[in-house]
């Protein structure tokens, strides 16, 4: 075996390889290490592909010849006649370690049996002949075995325990790989040198014997030329198509990070930055050790984290395409059985097919079905045991192997912190729902996409109409909601043409006609249209009067799923300082639909409970949080600013109470007035605003600015 280099002469590779050959090459050191606990007495079992049984016992056979020529050994595989007939296998293979056990048993004597595993197909229970094996495998102490078990076949515990050694012939090592290639195999992949670390990631999981007949296809390709790489590449193209079909459920993704993903700029760049470019740097690199080394510090692992439909598989999906690797996606049910112990071998039997097919990538998609915080309420002892069969599987990786981790789940707080360590998932990266610009590049996508025709202008606007919850739970849009809104479009675009038979584009209304369609319908009176508009255009008309707030952009009394009117705001002010001040502007726009109720009909609605809960937060906050009242500087941080209900008051002595009340009181009343009087100066203006949204259902900016308002704003 020689150390592997970045690139080997074609003339110093082998003119041709048989499978015997292979197989010894390939597991030499471990061939040697059971052949020593065998002569030392031990029991030993071997878990490999069915297709090295007829190899192993050969070639263990003559390996045990060479070191000691009184040993015999006994061949156990089921094939025995009795009375003129033949046995079934498993009949033949008890009634052949009965006469091996009872015959006499030497120190000397070896039985190798080939299909133990044929004894028993349940893992949970013991079948018949698994219960009258175990008692015979006991019975001597001086019986020598080695069984050779499938992975994929499940083996009782009791049966596993009878063994005091266990080993496992799977894959290959890269060390190996230019003493298992051809020279004509190799040419058909470069003309005058071999690159082990270009092809080992696509065979790094096949046993000898699958390894050795891919390999063997490549000598069907045209040698590649000196003067193009193109049929070198073509050979690898096939290769890694063969590698890819080594198991069920495996797809080659065609996506494109930069392409298929739009909006997102950020998290691409990171991606691409510390996960895509490290993986592929052994493409680029010439000295072993460095690629050594950037294959040890490549992430095993990468936990996509945050709400539902922003894309987090389709991500994984580019990172599978970018790598050139199979993919697998697996949710917790699909694993998860009823029966003890199926669970953690599903999860091993995922592991070992992604193995064959690497590079692959194996996507847990929402994985605190099952991998939840170990000693939580949630999760039972089945996901315990999920949650230790995953930690093994993933530090057992080699550092060149080539597969790859992806979690994705709406609740990281859930997920077990044992696999957020670093060297497991290593890259925890929240896809958030998009922001305005965003979503703006998600509908620039999808119009180019579904061809809708929508101007810039239009895909701005939009842009800021979704800024609201997309649906009645008051999730935020997300790229999903983007793309079905813009399928929705487009088949209203598409019925719109079978109508008047001519191309056809949408104006903002009808699309916002398609954004509520799904939602409930409402019907309001006119006493209530009327309420409502007035209490919408008193919030807008103080928003254009204080400077320290946004800019309403639209103002809507069309029913939604969140609420029977809107004002849409510019975000054109800082989100990031805040003064007493600004605080108090805000309030004041929020106050200013319950003021503007008032000043009209004598009284207020319930409309007004959300803004007054809000109102009440955000003085909380500027007396308890950021020390911005008479109350003094001392901050209690668990109470925050937000658009959710309001939190229980920290501890604070009676006294400190009162005071709280009272500011709290006296600094709503206060901003009352303040509200009452801008409104007050403006009450014509105010009335003209209803009047207009009372005839038009919706005001836009363009509207608002039309309106030419003449405005008595304070100095």
């Amino acid at each position: 075996m020689r150390t592997t280099a970045k690139n080997i002469p074609i003339k110093d590779l082998p003119l041709s390889i048989n499978e015997i050959q292979a197989v010894e090459l390939s597991y030499g050191t471990q061939l040697d290490q059971i052949i020593q606990r065998l002569l030392q007495g031990y029991k030993v079992l071997i878990r490999c592909d069915k297709g090295l049984n007829n190899f192993l016992y050969p070639i263990l056979r003559k390996r045990i010849k060479r070191v000691s020529t009184e040993f015999t050994i006994t061949l156990i595989d089921g094939r025995v006649q009795q009375e003129g007939r033949d046995l079934n296998r498993i009949q033949g293979m008890l009634s052949q370690i009965t006469e091996f056990v009872r015959g006499g048993v030497l120190a000397s004597q070896l039985a190798f049996m080939t299909h133990l595993d044929l004894l028993s197909t349940s893992q949970t229970n013991l079948s018949p002949e698994a219960k009258e094996l175990i008692p015979l495998l006991y019975e001597h102490p001086h019986a020598h075995f080695c069984a050779l078990v499938d992975p994929s076949f499940p083996l009782p515990k009791a049966l596993v325990d009878v063994f005091d050694f266990q080993f496992e012939l799977e894959g290959v090592q890269r060390e190996v790989l230019a003493d298992l290639i051809t020279q004509r195999e190799a040419r058909a992949l470069d003309y005058q040198l071999f690159d082990p670390y270009l092809l080992y990631p696509y065979l790094s999981g096949l046993n000898a014997l699958k390894l050795r007949r891919l390999l063997s296809s490549l000598s069907l390709q045209p040698e590649a030329s000196p003067l193009s790489k193109t049929s070198g590449q073509e050979a690898l193209r096939s290769l890694r198509e063969q590698t890819a079909q080594q198991g069920d459920g495996l797809e080659l993704p065609q996506v494109s990070l930069q392409d298929d993903i739009a909006g997102y700029e950020h998290l691409k760049i990171r991606i691409q930055h510390e996960f895509i470019d490290l993986a592929l740097a052994r493409l680029r690199l010439d000295d072993p050790e460095e690629i050594k080394m950037a294959e040890s510090l490549t992430p095993k692992g990468i936990l996509f984290y945050g709400p539902p439909g922003t894309g987090k598989t389709y991500f994984a999906k580019a990172i599978a395409t970018a790598l050139q690797a199979s993919l697998i996606v697996v949710s917790g049910p699909e694993l998860k059985s009823k029966w003890v112990g199926e669970s953690e071998e599903n999860l091993r039997r995922m592991f070992r097919k992604a193995r064959a097919a690497s590079p692959t990538v194996i996507v847990f998609d929402e994985i605190d079905s099952f991998a939840q915080a170990r000693g939580s309420y949630q999760s039972s002892g089945v996901e315990h045991s999920m949650v230790n069969q995953l930690l093994t599987e993933m530090d057992g990786f080699r550092s060149n192997e080539q597969v790859f981790i992806v979690g994705t789940t709406n609740f990281l707080a859930s997920v077990d912190h044992a696999l957020l360590r670093p060297g497991r998932f290593e890259l925890l990266i929240e896809v958030p729902a998009p922001d305005e610009k965003t979503r703006i590049d998600l509908l620039k996508f999808y119009n180019q996409r579904f061809n809708l025709g929508l101007s810039d202008s239009l895909i701005t606007w939009l842009g800021e109409q979704t800024s609201e919850a997309a649906d009645t739970l008051g999730n935020p849009y997300s790229a999903d909601h983007i793309k079905g809104l813009c399928r929705a479009l487009k088949r209203e675009i598409l019925l719109k043409k079978l109508v008047i038979k001519e191309e056809v584009s949408l104006r903002e209304y009808e699309i916002l006609d398609v954004m509520n369609r799904e939602q409930t319908q409402v019907t309001l009176t006119a006493e209530e249209r009327k309420v409502i508009a007035m209490h919408e255009c008193g919030h807008a008309l103080v928003s254009m009067l204080l400077p320290r707030t946004s800019t309403p952009s639209r103002v809507s009394i069309r029913p939604d799923a969140m609420s029977l009117g809107r004002v849409y705001h510019n975000q054109n002010r800082s989100r990031f300082v805040y003064t007493p001040s600004d605080f108090q502007d805000e309030i004041c726009v929020l106050l200013g639909g319950l003021v503007a109720e008032e000043i009209t009909f004598k009284e207020h609605s319930i409309g007004a409970a959300q803004d007054l809960q809000q109102a009440s937060l955000i003085l909380k906050d500027m007396a308890l949080k950021y020390g911005m009242s008479p109350l003094g500087l001392t901050s209690h941080t668990a109470v925050s600013h937000s658009s959710q209900p309001s939190r229980a008051i920290p501890q604070l002595s009676e006294q400190r109470l009162a005071e709280l009340e009272l500011w709290l009181n006296t600094s709503l009343e206060t901003l009352k007035q303040r509200t009452k009087v801008l409104l007050d100066l403006n009450l014509q203006t105010l009335n003209h605003l209803c009047k207009q949204l009372l005839a038009q259902d919706e005001l836009n900016a363009q509207d608002l600015k039309d309106l030419n308002l003449v405005l008595d704003k304070p100095s």
